[in-house]
């Protein structure tokens, strides 16, 4: 399937008429700007992917990571093991966190969830002092290079409420999240 989905992205495939798999995602059209022209690079980097899962996974964590061995009561697990990981991840600046919540500071004199009001400060005291969860009402993962996030593109969450603003496909905004609160449905 997920070469049915690269399909749709090539054009001597598409150049006939036909439009390969649609319901994969801009990823894809990202993997393939980088590697269509570049074969040999491609090869280098599954390579490379295939010898670090060789590598890091046994045969016997490969199988439950891959879906098989199911222990539907488990009881205990051995766990804390360091594992490397290969992965790509969205660039954040860490600057506009901070700015964000000294904007905050500045204009309330204390950080608190914009959804349900929640003040890690006041519930915990000390300890409790500057925490509060940053989240990007424009998703990240829509963003295109040179593409710039503004300290208004930020909204205050409590761990909680940033947890049910992804807990959906198709996160939830600010404002539904509210709503949801103020009816007594999340």
């Amino acid at each position: 399937m997920k070469l049915g989905n690269f399909r749709h992205w090539d054009p001597d495939y598409t150049s006939a008429g036909k439009t390969g798999l649609v319901k994969g995602n801009k990823g894809e059209a990202v993997v393939w700007d980088d590697y269509a022209e570049a074969p040999e690079r491609l090869a280098k980097v599954v390579t490379a992917i295939r010898a670090a899962v060789e590598h890091h996974l046994s045969s016997e964590v490969a199988e439950q990571a891959l879906g098989g061995g199911d222990e539907p009561e488990i009881q205990e697990a051995e766990e804390g093991k360091v594992l490397t990981r290969l992965h790509r991840s969205r660039e954040r600046d860490r600057r506009l966190v901070a700015s964000k919540k000294k904007q905050a500071m500045a204009k309330f004199g204390k950080l608190v969830c914009e959804a349900c009001g929640f003040d890690f400060a006041t519930r915990y005291g000390d300890v409790g002092q500057g925490l509060i969860d940053v989240h990007h009402t424009k998703p990240v993962h829509t963003l295109q290079p040179g593409d710039k996030t503004h300290l208004n593109d930020l909204a205050l969450l409590c761990a909680n409420c940033h947890k049910v603003v992804h807990s959906t496909r198709g996160w939830l905004e600010i404002d539904q999240l509210k709503a949801a609160l103020a009816s007594g449905k999340v």
